[in-house]
């Protein structure tokens, strides 16, 4: 289900991991159209904008990765690192991790 509101674009500002913060001003709105907005509330999807010209919106889902793969994976050894109380510090562990990582690829490199 998707909602069309008349909107006015009114700023953008830049967050620190590089993504993007748009801010729309709307009229007032039904309690229909509020509620709808608020189930969608955290939910990825497609915003369109077009001064009063025809949209077309993408086929395929809408897909917002914040974070890198490589940021993925720090977080994932991050919570390895606290939930098996890993004696030392993160940064290291991460290093050796890494350094694991790096070396599992290139044995296959060689191969």
């Amino acid at each position: 289900m998707q909602i069309t509101l008349p909107a006015v674009f009114d700023n953008l500002s830049f967050l620190k991991d590089g993504s993007v913060k748009l801010k729309f001003e709307s009229g007032e709105l039904s309690s229909t159209d509020l509620m709808m907005l608020l189930g969608y509330r955290n939910t990825q999807g497609w915003l369109a904008f077009s001064p009063n010209k025809e949209l077309k919106i993408p086929e395929e889902e809408a897909n917002l990765d914040l974070k890198s793969p490589s940021e993925l994976l720090r977080d994932a050894l991050y919570v390895r690192f606290k939930e098996k109380n890993i004696v030392g510090t993160f940064q290291t562990y991460y290093n050796e991790k890494m350094e694991q990582i790096r070396q599992g690829v290139l044995k296959d490199v060689k191969k």
